[in-house]
């Protein structure tokens, strides 16, 4: 189940988001390390849920604009045979950032990734029941600038 929505509140305020909701489920599952067939499970690396949020306030005569999103994952497992002690634990993430339109040619932006710093976890797997994680970035920063002939 997907939903993609943009809520325009009043002038200055915009509501935006994605939620997608996920109930995979593999038939049959044989290991290949044990040959263990295992029976209804959930596909590795596949959340539950995934929802994206995001604020947008303009001001200043639609000129300066900032917002923040928020994105959360739910947990998942690293391997297909559902072991709760191999999961991809779930994430939230904060972003936040500006934008300054100076003239219809000119527009800077300027963006904070993961703001609150949390240690986040992209993606994983497992090997002989060891987790391992790809570490997300931490707080990080960029700009974008944008020049229309």
């Amino acid at each position: 189940l997907e939903l993609d929505y943009t809520w325009n509140i009043g002038k200055r305020l915009v509501l935006t988001g994605n939620l997608t909701q996920m109930k995979a489920v593999i038939d049959s599952y044989t290991n290949d390390a044990d040959s263990i067939t295992y029976k209804k499970v959930s596909p590795l690396l596949t959340p539950q849920w995934i929802i994206n949020q995001g604020i947008i306030w303009a001001v200043y005569k639609n000129k300066v604009l900032f917002n923040l999103n928020s994105r959360y994952v739910s947990n998942s497992y690293l391997d297909n045979t559902n072991n709760n002690t191999l999961m991809l634990p779930d994430m939230f993430v904060l972003d936040a950032g500006l934008t300054l339109k100076t003239n219809r040619h000119l527009t800077l932006s300027i963006m904070c990734n993961n703001f609150t710093n949390e240690r986040i976890y992209n993606s994983g797997y497992s090997v002989m029941g060891t987790k391992h994680y790809f570490v997300g970035a931490p707080r990080n920063f960029y700009g974008t600038l944008i020049y229309r002939f």
